[in-house]
């Protein structure tokens, strides 16, 4: 399953994120970061979360096809939000990079996009009174 995709600029691969059972932990999934060819074969996962991440999402192929910008999101002890990261994926060789990083769970990112020339990233920032959540405070750009 799903909850986010995007097609490669030239329309021959998609990036999508895909939840899998955790083995370690009944009831909990992992969210990892998948491609496919546009006709749905060649799904090949392109990079998995191990905790203290549990998802990685909202792909987003960079404008020449290479990379992949995503966000990572990790757990805290007791079910709170650990820190957001946006992370760029090198699609040919798995090789990850973080590119900005929350200090704790009161500040969540999303949908990181590419500039069209793939010098910049633009991604949602939400800020919350604490790591819960709960009550949103902000929401922004950056």
């Amino acid at each position: 399953m799903s909850n986010d995709s995007t097609v490669i600029p030239d329309g021959s691969r998609i990036a999508f994120d895909h939840w899998t059972p955790d083995a370690a932990v009944p009831g909990r999934d992992l969210i990892d970061i998948w491609t496919a060819a546009a006709d749905g074969s060649d799904a090949t996962r392109i990079a998995a979360c191990a905790l203290p991440c549990f998802q990685l999402s909202y792909p987003a192929w960079s404008p020449d096809g290479t990379q992949l910008a995503v966000v990572r999101y990790d757990e805290q002890v007791g079910d709170n939000w650990g820190p957001s990261a946006i992370e760029v994926i090198d699609v040919a060789v798995g090789a990850r990079r973080v590119i900005h990083e929350s200090a704790d769970g009161s500040i969540a990112y999303y949908n990181p996009r590419w500039s069209p020339d793939g010098s910049r990233i633009v991604f949602g920032l939400e800020t919350y009174t604490d790591a819960t959540e709960n009550t949103l405070v902000s929401a922004a750009l950056a």
